[in-house]
C-alpha cells in the first residue's frame, strides 16, 4: 500500500482554506464559427438554386436590315427663318404658278392701308422690323402684297404717265417695265416683296437702308435689284425693294454677291 504523503494538520479550531474553482472557459466563439458556417452554407445552397442566366447569342438578336436603318443625315436642321426648298424665280420668264393663291399675314400700316405678305414672309418680316426697332430703326412697309388686278393697274398707269409725258406707247412700256414687273411675273402678287419706306432711290441714303444691309439676311431678306444687275434681272436698281427666300437662301445669295437667278440656275 503506498504511503500517504504527510499532510501537516491544522492547527485546532481552523478550517482548511477552500479550494479555489476552476473557471469554465466562455462557449461564444464557438457559437460564433457555427453561425458564419451555416451562413456560408445557406448562401452557397441559394446560389446554386438560382436560374443560369446566359447572355443570349448574337444571332439570336434580331437585326434591322440595312436599308431600313436611318442613316445620319448632313444636313444641319433649318433655323426659324430657313427654307427646305429653293425659292421661286419670278421675272419676265418665270410667272407665277396657274392659281397661285398665297396664304396673307398682316404687317403694319403704310401707303395709306394695311399691309399683308405671305405668311412666313410675314412672320419674318414682322421679326425684323421689331429687331430694327430695338436699334432705334422704323422700317414701314410702303407696299406689299398686290392683288393680280392691283399689279394691272399700277402697270397700265405707269404707262399712261410716260405717255403723257411725250413718250410712245412701245417706249412708255419699256420704261414702265424698268420698276414694274409684268402683270403675273412680279414678286408683289405672290407676296414675298416689301418696299421699304418710300419709292425713292434716296433710300440708300437713310439708316434704314444701312441697318438692312447689315441685317436682312438673317431674317430670310435679299436686296433683290442691286446696282449693275439689270442686266440680269430685267428691273433697275431698287435699294427699296426687299423678297423673302429665306435665311440660308439669303446668306448663300449675300455671300455670293449672286442675284436669285443665278442662284436659281445654279441649283438647277
Amino acid at each position: 500500500m503506498p504511503q500517504q504523503p504527510y499532510r501537516r494538520p491544522a492547527p485546532a479550531g481552523r478550517r482548511p482554506p477552500p479550494r479555489k474553482k476552476r473557471r469554465k472557459k466562455a462557449k461564444w466563439p464557438v457559437y460564433l464559427i457555427i453561425v458564419l458556417v451555416l451562413f456560408l452554407v445557406a448562401l452557397l445552397v441559394s446560389r446554386l438554386a438560382a436560374p443560369n442566366v446566359e447572355e443570349a447569342p448574337s444571332s439570336a438578336v434580331p437585326s434591322l436590315p440595312v436599308s431600313s436603318v436611318p442613316a445620319a443625315s448632313s444636313t444641319p436642321p433649318l433655323g426659324l427663318y430657313d427654307e427646305a426648298g429653293t425659292p421661286m424665280l419670278l421675272n419676265a420668264t418665270h410667272p407665277l404658278p396657274e392659281g397661285y393663291d398665297p396664304e396673307l399675314a398682316n404687317v403694319g400700316y403704310g401707303n395709306g392701308r394695311e399691309q399683308t405678305m405671305e405668311v412666313r414672309a410675314a412672320a419674318a418680316f414682322n421679326a425684323m422690323k421689331e429687331a430694327a426697332q430695338a436699334d432705334g430703326i422704323t422700317l414701314t412697309p410702303f407696299s406689299c402684297y398686290r392683288s393680280h388686278q392691283h399689279q394691272v393697274s399700277n402697270y397700265n398707269a405707269s404707262i399712261e404717265r410716260y405717255v403723257e409725258q411725250g413718250y410712245s406707247r412701245q417706249k412708255a412700256t419699256e420704261l414702265t417695265q424698268q420698276y414694274y414687273a409684268v402683270p403675273g411675273t412680279s414678286e408683289h402678287e405672290a407676296g414675298f416683296a416689301v418696299d421699304i419706306d418710300s419709292i425713292e432711290e434716296s433710300f440708300e441714303n437713310t439708316p434704314a437702308f444701312a441697318w438692312l444691309q447689315q441685317n436682312c439676311t438673317e431674317y430670310g431678306f435679299i436686296l433683290r435689284y442691286a446696282k449693275t444687275t439689270e442686266a440680269i434681272t430685267g428691273i433697275a436698281y431698287e435699294p427699296w425693294h426687299y423678297r423673302y427666300v429665306g435665311a440660308n437662301h439669303a446668306k448663300a445669295i449675300t455671300t455670293a454677291g449672286i442675284t436669285l437667278e443665278e442662284y436659281v440656275e445654279g441649283k438647277g
